[in-house]
């Protein structure tokens, strides 16, 4: 879960093998940090649907970086001094 707390703010890939960099959510973040837009991660249990994550920018002006999961109460040790808000879904 090391990811999720420096996401933004280091490169990080899951494609390194591929050519993959991480500067893509780089990139995302210095967009998120120009428009102070939001990120928000939902994460639903894997036997909920065909999908088990979703990735949305909202342009609320808030500049939040927050994640919600099925699993809030493991992932609460992340929310990183308030950088990271973790919600229940």
């Amino acid at each position: 879960m090391n990811i999720l707390r420096t996401l933004g703010k280091e490169q990080k890939t899951t494609h390194a093998d591929a050519g993959g960099t991480g500067i893509g959510f780089m990139t995302i973040f210095e967009v998120l940090d120009e428009y102070k837009a939001s990120l928000i991660i939902m994460e639903k249990s894997p036997d909920s649907s065909n999908y088990t994550k979703s990735v949305t920018i909202r342009f609320d002006n808030q500049n939040q970086y927050i994640i919600k999961s099925y699993r809030a109460d493991s992932l609460g040790s992340l929310s990183d001094g308030g950088r990271i808000n973790i919600q229940s879904i």
